[in-house]
């Protein structure tokens, strides 16, 4: 497979068909044109992919064509060099990455607060961004948990042209299958739209639901980008400009990726 120049959450069908080629192949190339650039949202897509590729058994190549030393290929010769490197599924923390401009973390499920304590000083945030950025990611964690019940997920966040992203992503059971155990409704669209509603859980001991709905209120009040892919699914809002787009995916997603976006302006 070759893959864009541009490796972010914006265009999720490609990896999608990257992850259904672990299911027809033992052994898959993944070309990395020359000028690629990788968001801090893709390096995240990324390691959801080679964590697939590993749990089925899959012999990943990476071909790189850039020589050029940049951040994108400094992530993929990471990846090479401390992941595929290793036979078989490995610690998530093998995953985790740091840059100028970007933090990536592997973590078993559970919540991992420490993250966070890293944000602030390290991208400058404002108390009001650090606060908000702080309750995206902690009610996201707490998403892979109660929703999708993954083993692990993938934590980001990072400064991309004039935006702060953060996000998590998790291969576990997907948000509408979790739901679909107690919500009757006709498609996976309409059970993300659900999740994201406050009050929706699937939760049996406690009270919950309030996760998914905290995520987008945030990103609302700061006039931000939400996407969150799952199942068959797929929904953006677009709170700038009060756009939203809800569309079925080419090829199911087994887990979440839950993506935000939030304009920053600088220290």
């Amino acid at each position: 497979m070759i893959f864009p120049t541009l490796i972010d959450d914006s265009r999720l069908d490609s990896y999608l068909i990257a992850l259904k080629s672990l299911t027809e192949k033992k052994t898959v190339e993944w070309v990395f044109p020359k000028n690629i650039r990788i968001s801090p949202a893709g390096m995240a897509i990324l390691c959801c992919l080679v964590e697939a590729a590993k749990e089925k058994e899959v012999l990943i190549h990476f071909i790189i064509r850039g020589r050029r030393k940049t951040d994108a290929l400094h992530f993929l010769n990471h990846l090479n060099s401390h992941v595929l490197s290793h036979k078989g599924v490995v610690s998530p923390s093998l995953y985790d990455y740091e840059s100028e401009n970007s933090l990536l973390i592997g973590r078993p499920s559970g919540l991992d607060l420490g993250f966070m304590e890293k944000m602030e000083p390290k991208f400058q945030l404002s108390d009001d961004l650090d606060f908000d950025c702080r309750l995206i990611l902690q009610e996201l964690m707490q998403n892979s948990i109660d929703h999708s019940g993954g083993e692990r997920y993938f934590m980001y966040a990072g400064l991309w042209e004039k935006e702060i992203h953060c996000g998590v992503l998790d291969m576990g059971v997907s948000i509408p299958a979790k739901l679909r155990q107690k919500y009757d409704q006709p498609d996976d669209i309409q059970l993300l739209l659900l999740a994201l509603k406050e009050g929706s859980t699937t939760r049996r001991e406690r009270t919950g639901g309030l996760g998914l709905s905290h995520f987008r209120d945030v990103l609302r009040r700061n006039k931000g980008k939400l996407t969150v892919a799952s199942g068959w699914a797929q929904i953006r809002f677009y709170f700038q400009t009060r756009n939203a787009q809800k569309s079925t995916l080419k090829y199911r997603l087994p887990g979440s990726w839950c993506f935000a976006r939030i304009p920053w302006g600088g220290p």
